[in-house]
């Protein structure tokens, strides 16, 4: 990027003729200061007029000539920020030299100061700067559609993220990152991208995620925004020291678009790929079948999913993950497209995948609301073996969250009520089960209402129907219809999950982010 006027780009015009007078040195760092306009002024306070970085012009014909008067008039002006102050000298203005009393007042502020000769009109100046800043906005267009030409180029490239972020930063000097709603990093540039990754893990996860939004992170300017078009699909984040040119921030939103493209691209892919190896991994999971049985289902599955599939004879397990609400599992799938997934309840999500993959798999980036597990390696066609033993070390995890010890443990005091309002992992959980109920029910709340008159009957149809006061065959359909949302209640597992939901769901955590109230009594 072109840097903007500078107080050095009409010092060294020769046709300007300005005199270094404080500090002496050409070469001086203040050469370095940006210049963003010229003005002309002979009041004894022009600071009402200003706002910061002029080149102030002045034959001082108001202007007191002793040293306090001067040393007063500097001192507004640094207060100001003004860069320089441009004294005009010659035979027939006041000063044909510059004052002693003004340079010695500049040499005690250490203000910059610069004598204009004679033959240089102030608007000669003010034209010399139009030139330079025209010429540096030129520049700077230039450079920009170069760079929307290069980005254009690197979006029909593999990797595209990569790609794509690459030759941005590289064209505007900038650290970039693009990250999915989960926090794993998909493509990153630049030599702030650490930065950039700190922050994404701080955002991920908190009200204001996916809001666009530039702000200091740690003494470094960060600007983020959602990308997606059927809806948010990760964060693009980019950083850099100074703000952009206009012209190169309209790269940034194209960079934008184009992230957005790819990013709804990667989740079509991976909503397709979820429905081919859904009712297959859900097949596979149901029972114990021979390893011949489940070698011929790689026939059909995607191409990179088979290849695991076709070797049956190492050693396989389930993986199994508990996304947090807003969280889909085509994340996972996009992340992972050659691992056969399956969503076996709301939220859970069922990985079956060869055990030599599974210590990557299981370090993958994941909000810190949401749980991932590990069943036992076994042969192909027992996986539903693992899938228990996934099912259980979860369950095992969850209970350890209920009961575990430490001083001020709610659960070890006796408060479940403190800790179900409080436990976030917790809320999350109850909110992934029960919205899909809330969801479907009717303005009464009728389903979440039998569903825990079921469970406080003790399992009983007709108990439920006496305490809820309606007839035992309203209650019978309305849990038919609870288990086509939630699957079967004969599950000991299930009832235990949503028990526990229902328990959460009168707390100011859940409730309220349900919209169903704070009691169902």
């Amino acid at each position: 990027m072109t840097a903007p006027v500078t107080l050095g780009t009409l010092v060294r015009d020769p046709a300007l003729g300005l005199g270094h007078a404080w500090p002496p040195l050409p070469e001086s760092r203040r050469l370095t200061q940006p210049v963003q306009a010229v003005l002309v002024s002979e009041l004894e306070n022009p600071t009402p007029w200003l706002e910061g970085e002029e080149l102030l012009l002045t034959i001082g014909l108001l202007l007191p000539d002793d040293e306090p008067s001067w040393r007063a008039y500097l001192t507004r002006l640094r207060s100001a920020r003004v860069t320089a102050l441009g004294v005009g000298l010659g035979p027939e203005l006041r000063h044909q030299r510059m004052p002693a009393a003004l340079l010695a007042a500049a040499r005690d502020l250490d203000f910059t100061l610069l004598g204009v000769p004679r033959g240089t009109p102030f608007v000669a100046i003010s034209k010399a700067f139009v030139r330079a800043r025209s010429a540096a906005e030129a520049g700077n267009l230039e450079r920009a559609l170069n760079a929307q030409r290069m980005l254009t180029a690197s979006a029909a490239q593999s990797p595209p993220l990569e790609r794509m972020v690459n030759a941005y930063c590289l064209q505007t000097h900038t650290s970039g990152l693009i990250v999915d709603l989960g926090g794993a990093p998909l493509a990153l540039s630049g030599p702030n991208s650490a930065v950039l990754k700190t922050y994404a893990h701080s955002r991920l996860g908190t009200a204001t995620a996916t809001r666009a939004a530039t702000l200091d992170f740690e003494g470094h300017r960060i600007e983020s925004q959602a990308v997606g078009i059927g809806g948010t699909r990760g964060l693009l984040l980019v950083h850099h020291a100074e703000p952009l040119p206009q012209p190169f921030r309209l790269v940034t939103a194209s960079l934008a678009s184009l992230v957005s493209l790819d990013m709804e691209r990667r989740h079509a892919q991976a909503v397709a790929a979820l429905a081919v190896t859904q009712p297959i991994v859900a097949g596979l999971l149901a029972a114990i079948i021979e390893d011949a049985s489940a070698a011929p289902l790689a026939a059909s599955l995607p191409a990179e999913v088979g290849r695991a599939w076709s070797a049956p004879e190492g050693a396989f397990l389930v993986a199994l993950t508990q996304l947090p609400p807003g969280l889909s599992p085509a994340t996972l799938v996009a992340r992972y497209p050659e691992v056969a997934h399956c969503e076996i309840a709301p939220g859970l999500v069922a990985a079956v995948l060869p055990d030599t993959a599974a210590s990557e798999y299981a370090a993958q980036p994941l909000p810190e609301s949401a749980r991932m597990v590990c069943g036992m390696p076994t042969r192909l066609g027992a996986v539903s073996l693992s899938l228990r033993a996934a099912r259980d070390e979860l369950q095992r995890a969850a209970t350890e969250h209920l009961t575990g010890g430490g001083e001020g443990n709610p659960a070890k005091a006796g408060d479940l009520g403190a800790l179900l309002t409080h436990h976030e992992p917790l809320t999350s959980f109850s909110l992934g089960l029960l919205a899909p109920l809330v969801a479907a029910d009717d303005a009464d709340f009728s389903l979440l209402k039998t569903l825990r008159a079921y469970f406080e009957a003790r399992y009983s149809g007709d108990g439920a129907a006496r305490s809820l006061g309606v007839h035992r065959h309203t209650v019978r359909a309305r849990l038919r219809k609870i288990e086509q949302i939630v699957g079967a209640l004969d599950d000991r597992e299930r009832r235990l999950a949503l028990e526990i939901a229902l328990l959460a769901h009168d707390t100011q955590a859940v409730a309220p982010r349900l919209g169903t109230g704070t009691s169902l009594s």
